[in-house]
């Protein structure tokens, strides 16, 4: 819509009869028509090459190239004439030194001669175009990666939260296609021993049930070949290459590029992933950065599959280790007599593994006492498993060569036939390594949901950073591009000329405030920003501010009301000024009328405990109720017909915020439509001072 405007414009500025905007499209090298007007619009070439007519003439040398009698022109090609075109004006679209097209006019009848009036405006217009057809594809840009972010973030929750590893694959799959545009995605799983490749999830199942192919050798294939060098490979036609295994399948899906990527974790090759497509893949910088993440995902959603295999398999091992009888072993009369015990709890108690029962050594004490880590624990255990026939699990530590053995305890009591207990038996099964695995496995989990969380984080870093650039920065950046423009195109007395700078330099100085607060507000909310503690007078700060600010602010009545009883506070001086300063402009702006203005200092008592106590009450426009809760997050302007017209990031108040809570401070507001606004700041005292009585 905006591109037919413009070349609607275009029609008018110069009196053409017919205009065409060119992109040019550097992969396939063309200039590749965006849009056309005219009664013979139609009739223009869908694309152009960089060598042909006035239009690749005009690209290729940066120039506005002017024909009256195109019938004449040197660079004019056959279908123009053919078409009847008398004159033509065609302009380069250049934006920062990058060549994004042209934009054509022709004259197809009528004395119009093109003149530099006409050169000058077109190419003005074509400069706007430029800019525009810039922010399109920025903001594009930025719309596809805050998608694939989301997508991401998908993925990544899933795979720290599900172990069904054909499930997390394939959803990657389905994901790879999107990225690239692929029809058809596979994972080859990786057995480093064998040196194979067996097929694993994929995006099609009628696509994976037409070929009988599952595993291949490394260095067979794309795939295969992959796997060996652990290298990405791209292709653009598998049949020109010739290497490709089964390019029956291939014809008979309609397939012909291939990207194949390996999925690596650390130096261990886990899976190739296989992209196919039916044209060769264009992968940008952002695509193959995502298809990275993707990777990364794929590789530990294989590694933690495998960690989670493995503590299954290890408790399959345990299991059976019980069930033949290695585990420590033993069997006490109720006395406590040991009537019964294995090689491995002898072991473990350093007893002589000859001995039998009733002999020395057989009751566990033999060299030495025994090496439970509390003896005493296990004594309730048995007492229990005596008095009520219950079977008592628990966890103990044992020391065996030297090192420490969990060990997980079970007593159960042994009945003779008339159903007398008779004995309590004890299995000690040995869980170290299972510890170590699931705590590895938690580690894991825990790092897998750190990174979520910082992943969230950016991509809502990144959505409030385009709404504030789009909302905030425009006004600034319109004018110093304005004046600037004046300026370079006019003369103007000194006087003019130093009005213009002085606007120039409030609107920077404006822009530098934003991003100043932008970037201190994003070092407060990581963690980054560092506070110089010191003993703080809060009412001497006071009053320097409200004295620096009371000259810029003469349409309002400053106060301050200090308690002389107050002492220091902990804290760090220039943040505590910044939070007092940002409250009394705030207070100000939103005053726009004037009135009365106190900042106040005293005591305040949070759950029996004194605090210092900052409020700034003014008699400005107020702040309604159902916005209260949310006055202080990023970038939040309360939506007020009279607040219109008021400008600001919206970064003050949450600015104060943050610092309010490094202090290990509390901030609200009370207000009232109509009626002003109070904010108030509690900050924790030095010392164990207590207010005077009364």
């Amino acid at each position: 819509m905006v591109t037919r405007e413009a070349l609607t414009s275009a029609l008018t500025l110069i009196g053409a009869e017919e205009a065409a905007l060119y992109r040019w499209d550097e992969p396939d090298g063309l200039l590749c028509r965006l849009d056309s007007v005219g009664p013979r619009a139609l009739d223009i070439a869908p694309f152009v090459r960089p060598d042909d007519g006035l239009v690749g003439y005009s690209f290729t040398q940066q120039t506005a190239v002017v024909e009256n009698v195109y019938l004449q022109s040197p660079h004019g090609n056959a279908r123009a004439r053919d078409a009847g075109v008398r004159a033509a004006l065609i302009v380069p679209l250049t934006h920062r030194g990058q060549r994004l097209g042209v934009m054509s006019a022709a004259i197809y009848s009528g004395d119009h001669i093109i003149g530099a009036v006409d050169v000058e405006g077109l190419g003005l217009l074509a400069g706007q175009v430029a800019v525009m057809l810039e922010n399109t594809e920025r903001t594009a840009q930025l719309e596809r990666r805050i998608e694939r972010i989301r997508t991401l973030n998908r993925l990544t929750r899933l795979v720290s939260t599900s172990l069904d590893l054909d499930d997390v694959l394939g959803q990657i799959a389905h994901a790879a296609v999107e990225l690239t545009g692929a029809a058809f995605a596979s994972f080859w799983m990786a057995d480093e021993a064998a040196k194979t490749l067996g097929r694993g999830a994929y995006s099609d199942d009628g696509m994976a049930a037409d070929t009988d192919l599952r595993a291949m050798a490394y260095g067979q294939g794309t795939a295969g070949r992959v796997a060996q060098s652990r290298k990405p490979m791209l292709i653009d036609d598998v049949f020109v290459e010739g290497q490709t295994a089964i390019l029956d399948w291939w014809a008979r899906n309609n397939l012909r590029s291939i990207l194949a990527v390996p999925v690596l974790h650390g130096d261990r090759l886990l899976a190739v992933l296989a992209v196919n497509g039916r044209a060769p893949f264009r992968l940008d910088a952002l695509d193959n950065e995502v298809l990275d993440s993707f990777l990364a995902q794929a590789g530990i959603a294989i590694h933690n599959a495998s960690l989670y295999a493995d503590v299954r398999r290890h408790r399959e091992q345990l299991q059976a280790i019980i069930d033949h009888s290695p585990a420590a072993i033993t069997l006490r009369a109720p006395g406590g007599h040991y009537l019964l015990t294995n090689r491995r709890w002898k072991q473990l108690q350093h007893v002589n593994a000859a001995a039998e029962p009733g002999q020395d050594g057989a009751d566990g004490h033999v060299g030495g006492p025994p090496l439970v880590d509390d003896a005493a624990a296990l004594a309730p255990n048995d007492l229990v498993t005596l008095a009520h026939g219950n079977t008592i699990e628990s966890e103990m530590v044992l020391y065996g060569d030297g090192e420490p053995l969990t060990f997980l305890s079970a007593t159960f009591p042994l009945f003779d036939a008339a159903g007398t207990l008779y004995a309590l038996g004890t299995i000690y099964t040995n869980i170290t390594d299972r510890k170590r695995l699931e705590d590895g496995i938690a580690a894991s989990l825990a790092a897998q949901q750190a990174a979520n969380v910082r992943l969230e984080q950016l991509h809502h870093a990144q959505s409030e950073f385009l709404a504030v650039v789009s909302h905030e920065f425009r006004t600034p950046l319109t004018g110093i591009q304005g004046l600037s423009e004046l300026m370079s195109e006019k003369d103007f007395d000194p006087s003019e000329v130093q009005q213009f700078a002085s606007d120039i330099n409030r609107e920077a100085a404006r822009l530098t405030r934003m991003i100043t607060e932008l970037l201190d507000l994003e070092r407060m909310e990581a963690a980054q920003m560092k506070l110089y503690h010191e003993s703080v007078e809060l009412g001497q700060v006071v009053k320097e501010v409200v004295e620096r600010t009371r000259p810029t602010a003469l349409a309002h009545t400053l106060s301050c009301v200090v308690s002389v009883t107050l002492p220091p506070v902990v804290a760090d001086r220039d943040k505590v000024t910044q939070v007092v300063v940002n409250l009394l402009s705030n207070a100000i702006k939103y005053a726009p009328d004037g009135g009365e203005i106190t900042v106040g200092v005293g005591w305040w008592r949070e759950d029996a405990v004194p605090q210092a106590h900052l409020w700034v009450r003014d008699q400005g426009l107020g702040i309604p109720a159902e916005s209260l809760a949310t006055v202080f997050d990023r970038y939040t302007r309360v939506e007020l017909s009279a607040r219109r017209g008021i400008q600001g990031t919206g970064l003050g108040l949450p600015i104060v915020r943050q610092i309010v809570e490094l202090h290990r401070g509390r901030v609200w507001v009370e207000s009232e439509v109509g009626r002003g606004s109070t904010f108030h700041v509690l900050l924790p005292l030095d010392g164990p001072a207590t207010p005077a009585a009364g």
